[in-house]
């Protein structure tokens, strides 16, 4: 997916106001409400359709990995990969069961049986977390990437966290094709002083980009530490739309709010066409 810097969104609102970003010196409040209009109309567009620029396809397992230093208690399930290269789900039989090789230790684990669920988590260990699925095209048994409309595993159904596939079709590592969540943005700068949770957000002027939190951190320069902060990406696509819906939720006079508004959505209207037409071009290639 092609991104933009927060930095340019936020330029862009500011030179709508008749501003230069380079002078006009806004106060931190100010900033942050731009990032509240920005985060209150990305929804709108970021869900508007199933944008294949957005979409994303991982292969996933139904549990975690089994990890060897793991204390596992009884009723646990984890994903094996035996020395023979099968795939294999496993359920632990006893509490304290650590470093037991699920292939082996007979005593301590056991295969997965008929009440076995086949869920894919929409937040898993290790993998991109899942913001929606198109529950008629979402679980794949080769990448869907190379081909979407071969591979779909129809009997799919939304099960508390996440989405639960048939028994009966599932493959031991489904695809899952997926839009991620709704991103949110920042415009108050990171300060090393303060302590920040996992979750918060910060900008970073000198790269122009808003970050997550990974870990707990105070003193962690989101730009270099890549263990502690990740970037938020923008969708480059969405940019203009989002420009003039959040410039249109800034402006007090009705008629000039009314056309940024109008200008907003045959932004977002024209994208959508050009991704219905991607979506038939598709077709054509697949001989679908």
């Amino acid at each position: 997916m092609k991104t933009c810097t927060i930095k340019s969104v936020y330029e862009a609102l500011v030179r709508k106001r008749g501003l230069n970003p380079a002078t006009a010196n806004l106060s931190a409040t100010d900033k942050a409400l731009i990032a509240d209009y920005i985060n209150g109309r990305m929804p709108e567009g970021y869900e508007r359709t199933w944008w294949s620029d957005l979409m994303r396809a991982e292969q996933r397992e139904y549990r975690d990995t089994y990890d060897a230093a793991g204390n596992y208690i009884t009723g646990d399930e984890v994903y094996h990969v035996a020395a023979d290269g099968g795939e294999h789900y496993y359920i632990s039989l006893q509490d304290a069961n650590v470093g037991h090789d699920p292939d082996t230790a007979t005593t301590w684990w056991a295969e997965v049986g008929d009440t076995f669920l086949r869920t894919l988590s929409f937040q898993q260990q290790g993998k991109t977390e899942i913001g929606a699925v198109d529950l008629q095209n979402c679980v794949f048994d080769v990448d869907p990437r190379i081909n979407r409309f071969a591979g779909r595993i129809e009997n799919v159904i939304f099960y508390e966290d996440g989405i639960l596939v048939s028994a009966d079709e599932a493959p031991a590592r489904p695809w899952i094709w997926f839009r991620p969540p709704v991103p949110e943005f920042s415009l108050t700068d990171w300060n090393a002083a303060t302590a920040y949770a996992i979750g918060d957000l910060c900008y970073y002027a000198s790269s122009g980009e808003s970050y997550k939190a990974l870990q707990v951190s105070t003193d962690k320069n989101p730009y270099e530490q890549t263990e502690y902060w990740a970037p938020v990406e923008f969708p480059a696509f969405l940019k203009n739309f989002i420009v003039w819906a959040a410039h249109a939720e800034y402006l007090l006079d009705p008629v000039e709010r009314d056309k940024a508004e109008g200008r907003a959505q045959v932004e977002l209207d024209g994208l959508e066409d050009a991704e219905d037409q991607k979506g038939v071009q598709r077709k054509i290639v697949f001989g679908r």
